[in-house]
């Protein structure tokens, strides 16, 4: 795991490889080639732009980067919700999910984004001293949408 990490926009195989390294984690119990349709048809995931950091051509570290339009004070605000982080059990310990968050980031203020939110099931310190704030679920809320960026947040 010497190489130099490559933070990127995943390719399509790339994104196929990143919805594989969470089989074992968000896979609902399906068989892998299944949890693979289902990632890979969802609307919610062809939604996002799907980012990676490779090793030598691996996908070591994933996540997905929602368009969303978020409503301050009656503003409306250009935004991403990220979700979907994960580092290859192997490459953990390393910072890559950090490199990874800070690129994207970076790259969505580019495109616009002004404002971001990140959804994890894990604990919020580990994300909180990369300068998140843990913000209750009832403090925003969510319009559904199509493929199209359909997301709403009151603040």
């Amino acid at each position: 795991m010497g190489d130099t990490l490559d933070i990127h926009a995943a390719s399509d195989e790339e994104r196929r490889a990143a919805y594989a390294n969470v089989h074992d984690v968000w896979s609902r119990g399906l068989p892998l080639e299944e949890h693979l349709e289902r990632r890979s048809n969802a609307p919610a995931h062809q939604w996002a732009r799907w980012y990676v950091g490779t090793l030598a051509g691996e996908v070591v570290t994933s996540l997905g980067a929602y368009p969303v339009e978020f409503y301050v004070r009656g503003r409306q605000v250009p935004g991403i919700a990220i979700g979907s982080v994960h580092t290859l059990a192997k490459a953990r310990g390393q910072g890559y999910a950090p490199r990874l968050l800070a690129a994207v980031e970076a790259a969505e203020q580019e495109r616009g984004a002004t404002l971001s939110v990140l959804y994890s099931d894990i604990r919020p310190a580990y994300y909180a001293r990369l300068g998140y704030v843990e913000c209750p679920a009832h403090y925003a809320w969510a319009e559904p949408g199509t493929i199209e960026p359909a997301g709403r947040f009151e603040f």
